[in-house]
């Protein structure tokens, strides 16, 4: 018996600090649902006549305070609306080239692209696309985080697309 009310204790006070932990976890989650409501977000699209006109409904990019999401860009060059060439090579180039433009217009540049997703129709082109992609920066230190995935196609028959987070020390 003795046993049994001394479990019973136990278990008692494991059940009050249960609840006390609990109710901390419900209060600190009111206040950070409080401080969410009193951030201030400020969305701006991003357009420039210095890259390809989106084809789509979408944006070449959207800034929301200091970030920039830029939507993947393909070798389109943005006065003839056609691809550069067949070659994934020059294609990689203008994809870049567009980018580039996109960042300036938000008033950044490439180093300060955070992430890259990478996207190839075909494998065999990483290592060229890793080329042309390495010379757009000025050091490894500058290389952004970065996936890359094969897809089976791409808009307008591209063998590669780059799609771009970045920061903006203006808003």
């Amino acid at each position: 018996m003795k046993a049994f009310t001394i479990g019973l204790i136990c278990l008692f006070g494991f059940l009050i600090q249960i609840n006390s932990v609990v109710s901390k976890l419900n209060l600190e989650n009111i206040v950070f649902k409080n401080q969410l409501n009193d951030y201030d977000v400020k969305k701006k699209v991003i357009l420039t006549p210095d890259a390809p006109k989106p084809i789509g409904p979408y944006n070449q990019a959207v800034q929301i305070n200091y970030m920039i999401y830029l939507s993947g860009q393909i070798g389109i060059n943005p006065a003839t609306g056609q691809l550069v060439s067949d070659d994934v090579r020059n294609q990689t180039q203008q994809a870049f080239i567009n980018i580039k433009a996109v960042l300036n217009a938000a008033g950044a540049d490439l180093n300060q692209i955070a992430r890259c997703l990478v996207l190839l129709t075909d494998m065999n082109d990483f290592q060229s696309v890793n080329q042309i992609y390495a010379s757009f920066f000025p050091s490894t230190e500058d290389y952004p985080a970065r996936s890359t995935f094969a897809v089976k196609t791409l808009p307008a028959n591209a063998k590669v697309e780059i799609e771009c987070t970045a920061y903006t020390m203006k808003e």
